[in-house]
């Protein structure tokens, strides 16, 4: 489990979290509430989890910067190719 809520990682640490999530292998909880990540750093997040299968829990509560279309039909699409995964 890793609690990373308000620490402003912005787009350039979601990114670099997208790099990690790819080769992920144990983290199964990733909170990242008000942390600012913006549109970019949403995609690359959302594709990471396309791939990754160990991540189980994924809290992103606080994203206005991402807009709630945007963010529902990157979950929607990462969602259908990680069942395992649940938004919160």
């Amino acid at each position: 489990m890793l609690y990373l809520d308000d620490n402003y990682i912005g787009c350039e640490g979601a990114v670099a979290i997208a790099k990690a999530l790819k080769k992920n292998t144990t983290l199964q909880t990733l909170y990242l509430d008000d942390d600012y990540i913006g549109c970019e750093g949403a995609m690359a997040i959302a594709k990471a989890l396309e791939t990754n299968t160990t991540l189980q829990k994924l809290s992103l509560h606080g994203h206005d910067d991402i807009g709630s279309e945007l963010y529902t039909a990157m979950i929607a699409k990462a969602l259908e190719r990680n069942r395992r995964l649940q938004s919160s």
